[in-house]
């Protein structure tokens, strides 16, 4: 039986794309990498700004962030790899990113959660982010590893890259963030306070996964931390779905933009009866339910952001709403391409398009099922940088992935993400809980 499993979980994820469908990805692609060729330039000390508001036009949002600069440089390495750069082309553009980055103010090696780019300098209040940290590091490591591919084609200053790269990820003190009395991260550090949050990322299914991989890899927390996120699951999606805070897509898939996939554990089955209970839910209207932006404004019209989820997936009982996030369909491509190409092809025919791809969301509510919904016409770095990379891992047989596991101490830890599923749910619904508690698992399994 577990040479069984073993050899199921090698599996391809999904069979062969029509060539229609990969036209359809790709043109997607093509359209979403001109947000950044538009707004990544000198101006911006060649980092992503966070937000370009379309409808009330309120241009660039001239903050940045970890992740947005994380998944941009992650963009780039796509964009090679899907033939819209040449090799000199993407690392002229990582090599002006970098420089920026080793110039910026730092805590413990790792970014603050806001940088002005109009002075570089960090927006108050001064905090890190740990998640967002995890997130930075995690595409450092894989572009170091793309760009190694493509050295005899670099001139000398290109092939400086991957150490610059792998040097800025391994000066993140991730034992910083740490909390041993638990095993858990905080979720961040406040540089003003001078303290860390009480609060713990304490999930197996949180967008903080990638980071927990990271830090467990480059040996800066012991290997029980990932043994004491909590794997609770609930019967979704005709299976057993781990629970998240959120109920959101992004906590369930964004971390596999460069974690691998195996059939038949705890992770991909997990993720997958997520992703079955928001297409079950969303009815007649288009699938994805994850943290967006909405249909609601500030005092200066910009569009508000907020966490929506499933509740039937959340320990939180904040999660609720009408919102569809285009972004997340991208990230269940890896799952259910079929159902994800459909979904999105649906979106563009209700002109959720704009010539830098999809909107940020389409906000349903308060409206009846049968009305439009409100567009949320904004691009949002990281979610554009999201789109970019599922689609680039869908078309290049998973590149992106193949890149952050090529060395050897991320081959040494793969087993974690091969978890055996579990027989039954945990529990039949959810149960509301403080962020703060750690939830229990007795036991582990490795089939692969």
């Amino acid at each position: 039986p577990l040479f069984v499993r073993f050899m199921d979980a090698k599996k391809p994820l999904h069979p062969a794309l029509s060539e229609e469908d990969k036209a359809s990805v790709l043109s997607l692609c093509r359209d979403t990498w001109h947000f950044f060729e538009k707004n990544v330039h000198a101006g911006t000390f060649f980092l992503p700004p966070d937000n370009v508001q379309l409808q009330p036009d309120k241009g660039p949002a001239l903050r940045t962030s970890p992740t947005n600069i994380g998944l941009y440089l992650l963009s780039v390495l796509a964009a090679k790899e899907m033939g819209f750069l040449t090799a000199p082309q993407m690392a002229r553009r990582m090599l002006r990113t970098v420089e920026t980055l080793e110039r910026l103010e730092k805590w413990q090696g790792h970014l603050y959660n806001w940088y002005s780019l109009e002075t570089l300098s960090p927006l108050p209040p001064r905090f890190v982010s740990t998640v967002d940290s995890g997130n930075l590091c995690a595409c450092l490591l894989a572009c170091a590893q793309g760009v190694r591919q493509y050295l005899e084609s670099l001139d000398e200053k290109g092939r400086t890259l991957p150490l610059r790269l792998d040097h800025l990820a391994e000066k993140m003190r991730f034992d910083r963030l740490y909390d041993p009395a638990c095993h858990l991260f905080h979720i961040g550090y406040d540089t003003h306070k001078k303290r860390l949050s009480q609060s713990h990322y304490d999930l197996l299914a949180s967008e903080c996964r990638l980071t927990s991989f990271v830090a467990v890899m480059q040996r800066q927390v012991p290997l029980k931390h990932w043994f004491s996120l909590g794997r609770m699951t609930v019967r979704q999606g005709g299976g057993a779905a781990l629970l998240s805070w959120g109920g959101t897509a992004f906590e369930y898939l964004m971390p596999h933009l460069l974690l691998p996939l195996h059939r038949n554990t705890l992770l991909f089955d997990g993720c997958l009866n997520a992703i079955r209970a928001q297409i079950t839910a969303a009815g007649h209207r288009p699938f994805g339910i994850s943290e967006s932006g909405y249909f609601a404004f500030d005092t200066d019209l910009q569009y508000q952001y907020r966490a929506f989820g499933l509740p039937s997936l959340a320990l939180s009982e904040h999660t609720k709403g009408n919102v569809v996030a285009p972004y997340a369909s991208m990230l269940v491509l890896p799952f259910l391409p079929d159902a994800a190409i459909r979904n999105l092809q649906w979106m563009r025919r209700l002109s959720w398009y704009s010539d830098e791809g999809l909107f940020e969301a389409a906000d349903y509510t308060p409206t009846p099922m049968d009305a439009p919904p409100h567009l949320v016409k904004s691009h949002m770095a990281h979610h554009q940088g999201m789109i970019l990379c599922a689609g680039c891992n869908l078309l290049t047989d998973f590149s992106l992935v193949r890149h952050f596991m090529t060395p050897a101490k991320a081959k040494a830890y793969s087993f974690l993400l091969c978890e055996r599923k579990p027989l039954l749910p945990s529990f039949s619904r959810p149960l509301p809980r403080k962020k703060e508690a750690a939830a229990p698992f007795p036991s582990f399994a490795f089939p692969c």
